[in-house]
């Protein structure tokens, strides 16, 4: 018997059989999963991107509104400012009360203080987005 799967040893055959695998299917299949592992890492540096640049687009919203706010706020102050000196005058005259000056005084008071906080957040918002960036560079790097 010249099979090489078939062995006769004294009252004992051993049959054999042989499978053959093509070594490219593990290949294949560790291909296929570096790719996954790939893409998956990808998609996480892209929306890692896309988080960053919302809070980025976010930060300088707010900050924008801020120094609108400001502007506008400003501009309130210089009219408060004017129509203190009215109404001082017609106080002096007898015409308005002391109460309607301290009004627009504390007013213009308040939205001094307005002003004073605002520039604190535009200040807190710069600084989180430097803290963001320099946390997204240690990221990427």
């Amino acid at each position: 018997m010249d099979n090489p799967n078939i062995l006769f040893d004294d009252d004992r055959y051993t049959i054999g059989a042989t499978i053959s695998v093509p070594l490219d299917y593990n290949a294949n299949s560790a291909l296929q999963e570096a790719k996954a592992a790939y893409l998956r890492k990808k998609l996480e540096i892209e929306d890692k991107k896309l988080e960053e640049t919302s809070l980025y687009d976010k930060g300088v919203s707010k900050i924008k509104n801020y120094e609108e706010y400001n502007k506008v706020t400003r501009e309130n102050i210089r009219l408060y400012t004017k129509l203190i000196s009215i109404i001082e005058k017609a106080f002096k005259a007898g015409v308005k009360t002391g109460y309607d000056l301290q009004t627009l005084r504390n007013t213009k008071k308040i939205d001094e203080l307005e002003i004073e906080a605002n520039e604190i957040n535009i200040q807190i918002e710069l600084a989180r987005l430097l803290f963001a960036t320099d946390k997204a560079k240690d990221y990427y790097e």
